[in-house]
């Protein structure tokens, strides 16, 4: 009876026990993320898209070319986006880019000019150390450009078009994991610098 009692005693010890199991042989870089986040969402504001620049979207869309314009108001870029993490390098995804022009004429009217950009993306991170990460990014897509003109109170349907639209962005930096601000420098639709904000969930 000893020797039995004995025996349980030891086999409700062992059940208690936390079984151990071994570590997941993970890659470094998994360190800096959190491991179960792959969607990344952001909003950014850019000064100096593509279609700002004197002449480019003349050329690109000469069916907007406007006549006697004699002053114009710009918006920048208000853009947003979405990625999917599938390295801790690599994400890939696409944003919505908005720009817009107001331009007064000799006339006394004034044109009213819509750039709105869809575009597929890729977003590389070659550098982490804690909360900082380099990336480099590069989009691709299709740019609507809406104009409309106003003499008086009336605003008249103007011209539609459609062209090939770009950003090439070839350094930014970010700071934070889960909740980030960031600021990548380049050029096309979103701009020549670009400053915002990005959640990872």
């Amino acid at each position: 009876m000893t020797v039995c009692a004995a025996v349980l005693v030891a086999g409700a010890a062992a059940a208690q026990e936390t079984p151990s199991f071994p570590a997941r042989d993970l890659p470094a870089a998994y360190d800096t993320y959190p491991r179960l986040s792959f969607h990344d969402v952001s909003l950014g504001y850019g000064v100096m898209p593509i279609n700002d620049v004197t002449g480019i979207m003349d050329d690109l869309l000469p069916s907007l070319v406007g006549t006697g314009e004699i002053a114009k108001r710009k918006t920048g870029s208000v853009n947003m986006g979405y990625m999917y993490r599938l390295t801790p390098s690599l994400t890939v995804g696409g944003m919505f880019v908005y720009s817009g022009n107001m331009s007064s004429t000799v006339g006394g009217g004034y044109i009213y000019d819509n750039f709105y950009s869809i575009l597929p993306q890729v977003k590389f991170v070659w550098y982490r150390s804690g909360i900082v990460g380099l990336y480099s990014r590069l989009a691709a897509g299709v740019l609507i450009a809406d104009r409309q003109y106003q003499v008086g109170p009336a605003v008249d349907d103007g011209d539609t078009a459609a062209t090939f639209t770009f950003q090439v962005s070839p350094i930014g930096v970010e700071l934070g994991r889960t909740i980030a601000g960031f600021a990548e420098a380049g050029f096309g639709a979103t701009g020549v610098l670009t400053l915002g904000i990005r959640a990872r969930f």
